[in-house]
């Protein structure tokens, strides 16, 4: 894709939108994962990257390692920790790079991803 409106207008037209602003560079989307089971991602731009994540929840801090452990299991993406111990799955892509159907692969494998470590770690769905 050559510009971030074509990631945007495609993400909005293909996927169910929790929150967008057309003038801010986040969107947030549904993902649908497996038997009912949604996950939230969200889609930012940062000059010529896309940043795609979706979020975990508050991962005790005596599991961060097995969890990156798993992540590293799945070789996909990183995983991120806010100084309030929230964390996220995300990966990185160029503008360049990107079409309608790796965006599809990378938001339901972020999200995917965070949904199982979700599921192991938080246990329930949160997001």
């Amino acid at each position: 894709m050559k510009s971030w409106k074509e990631v945007r207008d495609y993400i909005t037209e293909n996927y169910e939108i929790s929150d967008y602003d057309e003038d801010d560079d986040n969107i947030t989307a549904m993902v649908f994962i497996k038997n009912g089971r949604t996950q939230t991602a969200v889609v930012t731009r940062k000059e010529k990257m896309i940043i795609f994540g979706s979020v975990i929840g508050n991962i005790n801090k005596n599991d961060i390692k097995d969890a990156l452990c798993d992540l590293v299991e799945y070789r996909y993406g990183r995983i991120f920790c806010t100084e309030d111990g929230e964390c996220l799955v995300s990966h990185c892509e160029e503008l360049e790079n990107l079409s309608e159907e790796n965006i599809d692969v990378i938001l339901k494998t972020v999200a995917l991803c965070a949904d199982v470590m979700e599921e192991k770690y938080i246990c329930d769905d949160v997001y």
